[in-house]
């Protein structure tokens, strides 16, 4: 999938689900707040894949790698996260039995 379809497709998928560009404001603010919060630990799981398999059908992604170093990056130092306590799966490591045991 294009990422210019993959917008799309998520686009309309937000419109048909009557998600407002508010609520979804909303929402944001209330988990920035949540991830503010000061608790004894926290724990992330970050999944980014740009190289699908070629049986998948999907076309290669452009940035998803990325998205997720950025995203550690924010998490630790603006919500504080530990380093140690993020894990990131990219590419082939992001299976399905990783993710489950994660």
């Amino acid at each position: 999938m294009e990422r210019r379809q993959f917008i799309q497709f998520s686009t309309s998928l937000l419109a048909t689900l009557g998600l407002s560009q508010l609520d979804l404001q909303h929402r944001a603010i209330r988990y920035a707040k949540v991830l503010a919060q000061g608790t004894p630990r926290k724990l992330a799981l970050l999944v980014g894949i740009n190289e699908y398999p070629e049986t998948s059908g999907f076309s290669p992604l452009r940035g998803c790698t990325t998205d997720v170093q950025l995203q550690r990056q924010l998490l630790i130092h603006r919500f504080g996260f530990a380093p140690a306590d993020i894990l990131m799966l990219t590419d082939a490591e992001a299976t399905r039995s990783q993710i489950l045991t994660a």
